[in-house]
C-alpha cells in the first residue's frame, strides 16, 4: 500500500513538475507573469523596468533579468539603475499565507546615477519607495534582503559630478519577525579597493573596509560599524589612512589618521544633525589646493590632463576644535580654528586663529586674527548670512607692516603701513565677490606717503581691480578658469599710458603690450635709477600664460634710447626671451642682446634661481662684449670685445670673471687722478669711497690687441696692457678691486714744460694689494742743447727714486734747469723765483695734471717737492712786489728764500731743521748778508 501511495506521489510529483515546465516554458505563460511581476514592481517602486531578457523560474519562483534599466516615472526626478544580470525571488509562502510579495533581490555589476539637490539626492527617495509599505487593498511588495555585488554610483550636481567605484558585496537583510535578534535590519559591506573621482579627478584610491551595520526593531535606530584604510592624492600617497567609527543609539565616533600621525581627527557626532571635530592636520596638500583652486581638467599644456607638480601654495598645521550642525534646516558653527606656521605661498605667518559663533538670527559671525610676528597683526571681522546668501569680511592692520617676509631683514626698505593704514572690505554672495581697499606706504626717511585705494569684483569667473596712486591710475581684469591668467593690466598718469597689456584676440592666455621705462625704473634702487636715463623709451612685452609652472615671454626694446651721464655710448635696442618655472624658481633667458650706438652685448643663454624669499640663489650667465665704446669721463676712450661669465653657487656672491681686450683706446687723463677731469663723484653726485661696495666679485683680464694711446699733459707714450682686475670677498663685502699685472711703455716722451725726455724703456707693476703704489721702472733721454740728459726712476710710484745724468757732466741743479728752462747757467737765488713765475701756470694749476701720475716729476729736484710762493703786496706805495719761496728739502729739514722781484739784492733766507718735536735749529742769512743761528725750544705745561 505504502509503495502505491509514494509511486502515486511521485508520478504527480513528475507530473507536475513536467507541466510546471511545460507552462513556464510556454512564451504567452512566460510574456504573462513577467508583465504581472513587472507592472506590480513598477507600481511598487513608482518606476519604469526594463530588461533586455526577462524569464520566470517557476520551480524558484524568481524572476531572472539580463542589462536590465530601472528609471523613474516621475519626470522631476533623476536618477537610473543598470545591472548586468539581476534575480528577484518571491516567498511562495508569504505571498499565500500573508498576501505579500516578500522580494530577496541581487544585482551584479550594478551602475547608478543620480541627481543631488538642496541636500537629498533622487536615488534616496527611490530608496525609500522599495523599502516603505502601501495601503491595504492590493499585494503589498517589500524586500526581505538585497545583496549588490560590485557597484559604480554616479552623482551629479551643478557643475560638479562624484563617481564611486565599489567593488566588493553589500548585503542588507530583514530579521524574522519571530526572531529573538534585537535588529529589524541587519546586514555588511565588504569594499574591495574602492575609489572615488570628483569630475574625473581621483579623489580616494584603494580604499578598503568591512562595514556592518543594524536597525533595532523597537527604536528603529541604526548601529553601524566601520573598520578600514585609504589612500587619498589629495592629502598624500606616501602612506595609507585609517578610518575607524562606530554610530549607536544616535551617537557616533570617527577616527582618521595616518601612521605618522601628522593627521589625527576625531569626529563626535551627538546626533544626525551636529558633528564635533577636534583635531590637527596638515595644510601643505598639493593634491587638494590644485583640486579646489583650479578645474584642471582643461589645462592645455598637460597630456595627462591633471596639473602640474608645483609648490604647495599653503603650508602649516590646522588645529580644529569646532561644532558644525543644522538647527531649524539652517546650518550653525562655532569653535575655534587655529593654524601655526602658516606659509602662504612665500610668505610666512606665524599664526592664524578664526573665531566661529552663531547667534540666535542664525548668522555666523568670525574673528579672524593672524599674526606674522608679535609686532605685526591684521584683525579681521566677518559675518554669514545663510538666509541671503552673502558673506562679508573686513580687515585692517593692528600694527605696523614694515617687511612682508621675516627671513628677508636684509632687504628691509624704510617703507611702512603704519597701523590703520591698511583696510580690505569684502562682500560675497553666490554669483559674485565685490569690495574695497585702501592701504598708503608711508616712507619713514622721507615722511612722504602713497596712498593707494580701489575697487575688486570677482564674478563669472573674471576677476577685475581698479584703483588709483599717488599719480596715476590703474585696472587690473584676470580670469580664473581654467587657471588664474591676466587678461588686461593698464596704468596711466592723465592721459598717457606707461602700462598697456591686453589679451590676445585668439589666445586669452596671451598678454601682449608696451611699458614705458619710467615705469620699469620705478621698481629699480634709486642709485640705478640715476644711472640710467631715458623716459622716451618704450619696450614691447609678450607673456604667455597658457602654463602656470613655465611662464613664457620676452622684452623688447622699441622706442627711444638709453643713456648713462659721461657715458657717450647709448643703448639703442634690448631684447630677451624668458622662461620662469614656478615650480623651482628658475629663470631661463635666451637670445638676450643689448645693442649700442657702437657694439653690442649678447647673450646666447642664462639660468637664474631664486630662493623661498625670491632673491638669488644661483646664476650662470656668459656674456660676449663685440667692439664696443667704452669711454671713463673725458678721460678713457676706447674700443673692448671679449667674454665674460657671471657665476653664482648657492650661499657665495656672484663673481664675473673672462677676458676684454681693448682693441683701439686712448687715454687724455689719469685714472688715478682725484682732481681735475676725473671727478672725485660718481654720476648723479654720490662721493667717491676708497672701499666701493660690489655687487658681485671681479676676476677678468684685460690686454691690448694695440697699444694703447696716452696723451697727458705730462706723458704721451704707447702702452700695452696686461692686468687682472679681481676682488677678495672679505666677510662678505667686497672692497675695490686690486689689479694686478704690468703696463709696458712702447716708445713716446715725458714732457717737462717746453722739453722732453723720449722714454726708451718703462714698465709699471701692480702687485696684489697695493693698488695705489705701484712699481716703477722708467728710463728716458734727450739731448738739450749740446747735453745729453739721462733720467731714470725706479721704486713704487709714492716714493720713487730718480736718478738725472748728463754728457757732458752737469750738477743736477744744473740739469733742472735745462729740463725746466733750457739754460744751464741757472742758480737757485737769482733765477729760481723768476722760473716758477714764469711757469707756474703751466706746472701746478693745470687741471690736467694728475699729482699721483706726476708725483715723480715733482721728486726730480727734492728742492721743488713742496714750495709754496708766497706775494706779499703790504708794500703798495712803493710798487715793490715781495714774496716768499718756502722750501721742504725733507721732513726735518725747510728753507725760506724772501726776495723782493723789482729789487737785485733784496735777498733773505732761513734754514730750519727740526731736532724733534719740541727743538727747533735755525740758520738765517739776512738782507745785509749776515749769517746767524736760533734755536728754539717748546715746553708743555
Amino acid at each position: 500500500m505504502v509503495k502505491i501511495i509514494t509511486r502515486i506521489i511521485t508520478a504527480l510529483c513528475i507530473g507536475a513538475c513536467i507541466s510546471l515546465w511545460i507552462v513556464q516554458n510556454t512564451p504567452s505563460v512566460q510574456q504573462y507573469l513577467c508583465d504581472r511581476i513587472n507592472d506590480n514592481l513598477e507600481r511598487q517602486w513608482n518606476t519604469t523596468i526594463t530588461a533586455q531578457n526577462r524569464y520566470v523560474n517557476l520551480f524558484t519562483c524568481s524572476l531572472l533579468l539580463d542589462n536590465g534599466t530601472i528609471k523613474p516615472k516621475d519626470a522631476q526626478r533623476d536618477y537610473s539603475w543598470q545591472f548586468k544580470t539581476g534575480r528577484i525571488r518571491i516567498s511562495p509562502w508569504q505571498l499565500l499565507v500573508n498576501k505579500s510579495i516578500v522580494l530577496s533581490c541581487t544585482f551584479n555589476h550594478l551602475k547608478a546615477h543620480t541627481r543631488h539637490e538642496n541636500g537629498t539626492s533622487d536615488i534616496l527617495l527611490h530608496i525609500y519607495d522599495i523599502f516603505g509599505s502601501r495601503a491595504p487593498g492590493g499585494y503589498q511588495i517589500r524586500p526581505a534582503n538585497i545583496t549588490i555585488n560590485n557597484a559604480v554610483l554616479t552623482v551629479k550636481n551643478a557643475g560638479h559630478e562624484l563617481q564611486c567605484l565599489l567593488p566588493g558585496t553589500f548585503f542588507i537583510g530583514k530579521a524574522s519577525d519571530t526572531s529573538r535578534d534585537s535588529a529589524r535590519w541587519r546586514g555588511n559591506y565588504h569594499l574591495k579597493g574602492g575609489s572615488i573621482y570628483h569630475n574625473n579627478e581621483l579623489v580616494i584610491n584603494n580604499a578598503q573596509a568591512m562595514v556592518s551595520y543594524s536597525r533595532h526593531k523597537t527604536t528603529g535606530n541604526w548601529d553601524l560599524g566601520i573598520d578600514g584604510t585609504l589612500e587619498s592624492p589629495l592629502l598624500t600617497t606616501q602612506t595609507p589612512y585609517k578610518i575607524k567609527g562606530t554610530w549607536h543609539d544616535r551617537q557616533g565616533t570617527v577616527l582618521f589618521n595616518d601612521k605618522l600621525n601628522t593627521t589625527a581627527l576625531m569626529a563626535t557626532l551627538p546626533s544626525l544633525r551636529q558633528v564635533q571635530i577636534k583635531g590637527h592636520l596638515p595644510l601643505a596638500l598639493p593634491g587638494l589646493q590644485q583640486f579646489v583652486a583650479t578645474d584642471w581638467r582643461s589645462y592645455p599644456s598637460t597630456s595627462s590632463g591633471r596639473a602640474p607638480a608645483c609648490a604647495p601654495l599653503l603650508q602649516g598645521v590646522c588645529n580644529l576644535d569646532v561644532s558644525l550642525g543644522y538647527d531649524n534646516g539652517e546650518p550653525t558653527a562655532s569653535g575655534t580654528i587655529i593654524i601655526n606656521d602658516t606659509v602662504i605661498g612665500t610668505l610666512p605667518i606665524k599664526t592664524v586663529g578664526c573665531k566661529l559663533s552663531t547667534d540666535q538670527q542664525g548668522i555666523l559671525h568670525t574673528a579672524l586674527s593672524i599674526n606674522q610676528s608679535p609686532a605685526t597683526i591684521l584683525i579681521g571681522k566677518g559675518s554669514v548670512d545663510w538666509h541671503k546668501q552673502s558673506a562679508r569680511l573686513t580687515v585692517y592692520n593692528k600694527t605696523g607692516l614694515a617687511s612682508l617676509s621675516e627671513n628677508n631683514a636684509s632687504t628691509l626698505t624704510p617703507f611702512i603701513i603704519r597701523p590703520s593704514d591698511f583696510l580690505l572690505k569684502l562682500h560675497a554672495s553666490p554669483s559674485d565677490i565685490t569690495g574695497s581697499y585702501q592701504c598708503t606706504i608711508t616712507n619713514q626717511i622721507t615722511e612722504r606717503a602713497y596712498p593707494y585705494k580701489g575697487t575688486f569684483a570677482v564674478e563669472n569667473n573674471t576677476a577685475c581691480v581698479n584703483g588709483t596712486s599717488a599719480k596715476g591710475a590703474y585696472q587690473l581684469k584676470a580670469g580664473l578658469k581654467p587657471h588664474p591668467h591676466i587678461t588686461q593690466w593698464t596704468y596711466a598718469i592723465g592721459d598717457k599710458k606707461y602700462l598697456d597689456l591686453q589679451s590676445d584676440a585668439k589666445h586669452s592666455f596671451v598678454l601682449k603690450g608696451q611699458a614705458a621705462w619710467p615705469l620699469i625704473k620705478s621698481f629699480l634702487d634709486q642709485s640705478t635709477r640715476r644711472l640710467i636715463l631715458g623716459n622716451q623709451c618704450v619696450f614691447d612685452l609678450h607673456i604667455d600664460q597658457r602654463d602656470l609652472s613655465d611662464i613664457a615671454g620676452s622684452i623688447t626694446m622699441t622706442q627711444g634710447r638709453l643713456h648713462i651721464p659721461d657715458y657717450y655710448n647709448l643703448i639703442q635696442g634690448a631684447q630677451a626671451n624668458l622662461h620662469f618655472n614656478t615650480t623651482t624658481k628658475q629663470l631661463d633667458l635666451d637670445h638676450c642682446a643689448i645693442t649700442m650706438s657702437k657694439g653690442s652685448i649678447v647673450c646666447p643663454w642664462a639660468r637664474f634661481t631664486l630662493d623661498d624669499n625670491y632673491q638669488l640663489k644661483t646664476a650662470y650667465a656668459p656674456l660676449q662684449i663685440n667692439n664696443m665704446f667704452v669711454n671713463w669721463h673725458k678721460d678713457f676712450f676706447g674700443v673692448v670685445y671679449g667674454n665674460l661669465i657671471i657665476n653664482k653657487a648657492e650661499k657665495t656672491q656672484p663673481i664675473v670673471s673672462g677676458s676684454l681686450a681693448l682693441k683701439k683706446s686712448i687715454l687724455k687723463g689719469s685714472l688715478f687722478t682725484k682732481n681735475g677731469t676725473s671727478s672725485p663723484e660718481l654720476t648723479g653726485g654720490i662721493p667717491a669711497m676708497p672701499d666701493l661696495a660690489w655687487p658681485c666679485a671681479l676676476d677678468i683680464a684685460i690686454t691690448t690687441q694695440n697699444p694703447l694711446k696716452v696723451k697727458t699733459p705730462a706723458l704721451e707714450a704707447l702702452a700695452l696692457l696686461d692686468l687682472k682686475v679681481k676682488t677678495i670677498d672679505q666677510s662678505s663685502l667686497f672692497h675695490a678691486p686690486s689689479i694686478t699685472g704690468t703696463i709696458t711703455l712702447n716708445g713716446g716722451y715725458l714732457r717737462f714744460l717746453q722739453h722732453n725726455l723720449h722714454i726708451e724703456h718703462g714698465t709699471i707693476q701692480f702687485l696684489p694689494n697695493n693698488f695705489n703704489n705701484p712699481i716703477i721702472e722708467l728710463i728716458a733721454k734727450n739731448r738739450i742743447n749740446k747735453y745729453a740728459i739721462t733720467l731714470q726712476a725706479t721704486g713704487s710710484l709714492q716714493r720713487p727714486t730718480m736718478a738725472l745724468e748728463s754728457t757732458p757732466e752737469l750738477t743736477e741743479e744744473q740739469i733742472l734747469g735745462l729740463l725746466f728752462l733750457g739754460s744751464e747757467k741757472v742758480t737757485l737765488q737769482s733765477d729760481l723765483p723768476a722760473m716758477l713765475l714764469c711757469n707756474l701756470d703751466s706746472l701746478f694749476l693745470n687741471t690736467q695734471t694728475s699729482p699721483k701720475m706726476n708725483v715723480f716729476l715733482d721728486t726730480l729736484g727734492k728742492t721743488f717737492k713742496y714750495v709754496q710762493i708766497t706775494p706779499d703786496l703790504s708794500q703798495a706805495s712803493t710798487s715793490k712786489v715781495k714774496g716768499a719761496i718756502s722750501v721742504n728739502l725733507t721732513p726735518q729739514l725747510r728753507a725760506q728764500i724772501q726776495k723782493s722781484f723789482d729789487a737785485e739784492k733784496d735777498f733773505s733766507a732761513r734754514l730750519e731743521y727740526a731736532l724733534s718735536d719740541n727743538v727747533n735749529f735755525s740758520v738765517v742769512k739776512d738782507q745785509r748778508g749776515e749769517l746767524g743761528s736760533e734755536v728754539e725750544f717748546r715746553l708743555k705745561l
